[in-house]
């Protein structure tokens, strides 16, 4: 106990500590957006001064201000990514700070001119250690952000522009408000033109000069952000499937854990210990299947090494399907639970000695041998018109109610799929399959279950209930102690003896949303077959703001790819 209490200790001053070591990260972004804005508003608000042609070979005066303009939008543009702690981004504000330095050294008509990149440069070099996450592809939310960011740069420095130029600039004089500012700053990116303005003065053509680079530079940045592609694409390599399914030989320990093999939409992370995750990204969160595959005594650094990995990768963790009794393991790493529903386990012996035998089963059974069905076990491999009519029974049961196929912790009906799975098939007097599911490779030898569970609609009521009662009694003769009916969602949420504001929270909206999903139906069809009710759980770190976006990674992720 004292142990353990001092892991829990220990991982709460850990992540107590990277909370607080964000102030810096904010503190850098946030001083490098103003030299960046600073940089811009220079350029505004001073005129042009008699040019420097006998101390240089160019106009730094007017060129330079050019540098200037392109190195404030580089820096307003990256210093979002430097708060999400890119190491790319450190580098060019550190590169673009530097220059904006040694140029105000130089040149700069006042002292207070080198404060704040002065204080860029500074923080960045201070703390470089913090921007440590590789760049990758901004995601298509991110890239819409930073379109609206670099078009209201491009906009604003048009607009004031415009504004602070003065009426002698013009030839004729024009005295330019803020509101024709901004008009005319929309004429100049659309290509209308403003051909009616003519400059008089340096100060003019610079700008009508300048306002084309920044709306080039802004608008280049904003396509940039918007086109790159998603922030990620997972990529397996043939010898990490095969290595993964080496440690599921040794350490599986579930009947689910095939799903970390198939369907192939998971990339797996290894670390430096006998063990694997089976995880996918999406919407910045790594979405971990399951618990990690590995000997008892190393889960736990695997869990620590992941986190700390899709930290470094600016991702959110989260774990599905863990059950209750494993918790702990993640707590340990930092990781908030949150109950998501109950996975029903059948004791098979009991079902046969007892179970079956009751006034339900019985009705059951008498009533489709009367009607002449047929409960029938294929072992691979199959033969064409078995594949055949089970493709027809997912056809007519995908029509039905909206269904569609799901994937990561799912399989979806895919012809080498079943080929390779033994089938449990039930055919009506006239041996028309109506109804099939697919056994998958258990990696507890205790307990089996299945995948796909289809029936064509308007099948006689209770078919269902035949072929399961079917199912757990073949898994019975083989001697296998029990079979999972599988998780049964959102039941039993926010009704423990101490649930978290979260789970009352997703209780309610199971209740509300009961009528329309069915949850309760779901138990009641299940509770008909006696079963022990264990928890399952999601993990997941930040809080409220953190589960919101785990919910809608999860939703993603179950998404067929």
């Amino acid at each position: 106990m004292a142990n353990t209490n001092h892991e829990l200790f220990e991982a709460h001053w850990q992540a107590e500590a990277r909370r607080q070591q964000d102030w810096p990260v904010r503190l850098v972004a946030a001083i490098v957006f103003l030299n960046g804005c600073f940089a811009i508003f220079e350029v505004l608000y001073s005129r042009l001064s008699v040019r420097l042609e006998n101390l240089l070979p160019l106009d730094y005066d007017y060129y330079g201000r050019y540098f200037g303009l392109f190195a404030g939008i580089l820096l307003i543009y990256f210093s979002g990514r430097l708060a999400a702690r890119k190491e790319l981004a450190w580098w060019i504000a550190f590169i673009g700070s530097g220059l904006i330095v040694i140029d105000h050294g130089l040149f700069a008509r006042e002292a207070s001119a080198l404060l704040l990149p002065s204080a860029s440069l500074v923080l960045l070099a201070v703390y470089k250690d913090e921007f440590t996450v590789r760049s990758e592809p901004t995601n298509i939310v991110q890239g819409l952000r930073l379109l609206v960011l670099s078009l209201a740069v491009a906009l604003a420095y048009g607009t004031i522009g415009f504004a602070k130029l003065l009426p002698r600039d013009f030839r004729p004089p024009q005295n330019i408000s803020l509101t024709q500012g901004m008009v005319r700053t929309v004429r100049e990116y659309t290509l209308i033109g403003n051909d009616d303005l003519r400059p008089r003065t340096r100060e003019a053509r610079f700008f009508l000069n300048s306002l084309d680079v920044v709306g080039t530079v802004s608008i280049a940045l904003a396509f940039y952000s918007l086109f790159r592609p998603l922030a990620y694409r997972f990529g397996t390599l043939p010898a990490e499937r095969a290595k993964a399914r080496e440690l599921l030989e040794r350490y599986g320990n579930s009947s689910e854990d095939v799903f970390k093999l198939w369907p192939e939409d998971k990339s797996y992370y290894f670390g430096g210990i006998n063990g694997f995750i089976a995880y996918r990204v999406e919407l910045g969160v790594a979405v971990a299947l399951g618990e990690p595959v590995a000997p008892a005594d190393e889960r736990s650094v695997l869990v620590r090494e992941f986190r700390e990995y899709c930290r470094r990768h600016g991702w959110q963790v989260a774990f599905v399907y863990i059950p209750v009794g494993n918790l702990a393991l993640f707590e340990h790493a930092g990781l908030r639970p949150l109950k998501v529903g109950e996975d029903a386990i059948v004791e098979t012996a009991q079902f046969e000695s007892e179970v079956v035998r009751n006034k339900h089963f019985r009705a059951v059974n008498n009533k489709f041998k009367r009607l002449g069905y047929e409960f029938v076990v294929s072992e691979p491999p199959h033969a064409q018109p078995v594949l055949n009519d089970a493709a027809s029974v997912t056809r007519a049961w995908l029509k039905s109610d909206g269904r569609v196929e799901r994937g990561f912790g799912l399989g979806y009906h895919e012809h080498d799929y079943l080929q390779r799975s033994k089938l449990y098939l039930v055919y009506d007097s006239g041996q028309r399959l109506v109804a099939f599911a697919n056994a998958i490779r258990s990696y507890n030898p205790a307990q089996e279950t299945i995948d796909l569970m289809r029936y064509v609609p308007g099948t006689e009521t209770g078919v269902m209930d035949w072929l399961f009662a079917g199912i757990i009694g073949e898994v019975a003769a083989r001697g296998i102690a029990e079979f999972s009916l599988g998780l049964a969602p959102l039941v039993g949420v926010g009704q423990g003896e101490e649930p978290t504001p979260e789970e009352r929270a997703l209780g309610g909206l199971a209740r509300l949303g009961g009528r329309a999903f069915s949850y309760g139906g779901l138990r009641r069809f299940k509770d008909k077959f006696e079963p022990r009710w264990e928890e399952r759980y999601l993990v997941y770190e930040r809080g409220p703001v953190g589960l919101a976006l785990t919910a809608a990674a999860v939703r993603e992720a179950m998404k067929r790819r």
